[in-house]
């Protein structure tokens, strides 16, 4: 990943454009909600159509480039990561390597390198993606009500700590009935 990593953060600020344009949507609704209830102007509701098929179309258009860089990067990082196998696999001894059918150690091969980089690509922009989002929802949360958001970290700590105390039992109950 570090070989491309400008191709990564082009592709990470694509992908946080695109996460702010999608947190746009809600207000944009409410506001059209509320000024078509109190409002009588019908330019109000052209200004808001073009508005949403603008968002919509540039939406569209950048989540086409963010599939494309995703694509060019996994697999980029993918044939890196076959290429270094490859390398490796030569340099070590014919007694590792006698013994595996070729067919499948190639296949193996492949499909792991394609499933490592397809993960930490994933990975890598949605943990981005959930903390900008978790930002964005502490600061909505505080302007409108800073009790509203101290109730909301209590009860997401008391969520995690329920979760925490019956993740085992309810573990257990499920393979139970699952079996």
């Amino acid at each position: 990943m570090v070989k491309y990593r400008i191709l990564f953060y082009i592709y990470i600020l694509i992908n946080m454009v695109s996460s702010g344009i999608n947190l746009v949507f809600p207000l944009l609704n409410g506001m059209f909600i509320d000024n078509l209830t109190i409002s009588k102007d019908k330019y109000f509701l052209w200004k808001f159509c073009v508005a949403f098929a603008i968002l919509n179309i540039v939406n569209i258009l950048i989540g086409f480039i963010s599939s494309y860089l995703y694509t060019i990067l996994q697999t980029k990082v993918a044939f890196d990561m076959n290429l270094n196998v490859i390398k490796h696999l030569q340099n070590s001894s014919l007694l590792n390597v006698n013994d595996q059918n070729p067919v499948y150690l190639t296949q193996r091969i492949n499909s792991d390198c394609n499933s490592l980089s397809m993960f930490f690509v994933s990975l890598a922009i949605n943990i981005i993606t959930n903390v900008m989002i978790l930002i964005y929802a502490i600061i909505y949360l505080k302007n409108i009500s800073s009790k509203i958001l101290l109730i909301t970290i209590v009860l997401s700590y008391v969520y995690v700590l329920l979760y925490n105390l019956f993740k085992k039992p309810m573990y257990k109950v499920f393979r139970k009935f699952k079996e």
